[in-house]
């Protein structure tokens, strides 16, 4: 199909992770014709999945199906006649879903653990690897839209992910990210662009930077959660050299946005940051629900007014030609203020 960002797929999203979903009903069943499989079936492949502690994977082996059997019941295939993926009760999900907290947030002195930590040469991983969750933290970004940043998109003020590889490139409103770049950033990516072909497409190349691929989301993952005691292991991973317990990328991401709220913002402009758009163009409810979380991590959150100030500050500034505000405080006074009338 043709779309504004290039030639794609019908099924745009088909990839290594819808054909790895299908990998356990073709064990499974075997070569059992389709239209022979029914709701109980696939109930009983689920609840299987669900008993290994797999969750998730359950839920998104049975979305893969439930879209499969649509596709089959089409006027122009009828390979099936009914969609054996029955409506689920939403009960019945919540029972089956795992029962942890949906992600955490470091405190402050976990971030200087990990910060500082990722410059350690010893830390495993790549110092590229390092650098992308670092990016992370800064910009807010998804470690699956900074590992796809490519060199051509990077300027000194931002920095854009065109529609191609945007989660949300399927809708007809869609746009590209452009990702203002903070000081952090800018340093970070300065640092990325000195190791290895400063001229290279991606900024964070796979292993095998001839086939032109990039890091992925999934390896920084495994990266950080890995455990030597784990079966298999290649090494222990940076939460268990940090010391750190279960924090993923996407923490990250979660913890940069407390931060925002404590010094000030309001969810609507943190949403944005975090390129939560709903159809207004407003933050999502999920800008709250999922990542503001109360926990403190600046020694003391910044009220609004105080921000609201300095920024008028700054402006007037800016406006009037002056120098900016130096580090000059008020000279203390022995003075006894005015009682009030």
């Amino acid at each position: 199909m043709d779309r504004r960002w290039g030639r794609v797929p019908r099924k745009e999203t088909f990839d290594k992770n819808i054909r790895y979903a299908f990998t356990r009903p073709l064990e499974w069943w075997g070569k059992r014709p389709v239209c022979e499989i029914t709701s109980s079936d696939i109930n009983e492949l689920y609840k299987a999945i669900v008993a290994e502690g797999k969750p998730a994977q359950a839920n998104n082996v049975r979305g893969q199906l439930g879209t499969f059997f649509v596709w089959a019941m089409h006027d122009d295939r009828e390979y099936v006649t009914a969609n054996p993926c029955t409506k689920m009760l939403e009960d019945d999900i919540a029972v089956e879903k795992a029962d942890i907290e949906d992600g955490r947030v470091l405190t402050a002195d976990e971030l200087r653990t990990f910060w500082f930590g990722l410059d350690r040469k010893v830390c495993p991983g790549s110092r590229l690897a390092r650098l992308a969750l670092k990016l992370s933290l800064v910009t807010l970004l998804r470690t699956g839209e900074c590992v796809k940043i490519e060199r051509g998109y990077v300027t000194a003020e931002s920095v854009t992910l065109p529609l191609r590889i945007v989660k949300s490139r399927r809708s007809k409103k869609a746009r590209p990210v452009v990702q203002p770049l903070n000081a952090l950033a800018r340093e970070i990516l300065g640092e990325v662009f000195t190791i290895g072909d400063p001229n290279r497409r991606w900024a964070f190349p796979g292993k095998d930077e001839r086939e032109g691929e990039h890091m992925t989301q999934q390896g920084l993952g495994r990266l950080m959660a890995r455990r030597t005691t784990h079966k298999g292991h290649q090494g222990e991973g940076i939460c268990e050299y940090l010391g750190l317990v279960n924090v993923t990328p996407h923490d990250l991401r979660r913890t940069a946005a407390c931060i925002l709220e404590q010094l000030g913002y309001d969810d609507k402009t943190i949403g944005k940051v975090m390129t939560h758009k709903t159809a207004d163009k407003e933050a999502a409810p999920v800008t709250r629900e999922r990542y503001l979380v109360p926990v403190q991590i600046i020694a003391r959150p910044v009220d609004v007014r105080v921000k609201a100030l300095d920024d008028l500050d700054a402006a007037l500034r800016e406006i009037l030609g002056l120098p900016k505000a130096g580090t000059k405080t008020l000279p203390p006074t022995t003075k006894r203020l005015p009682k009030a009338a």
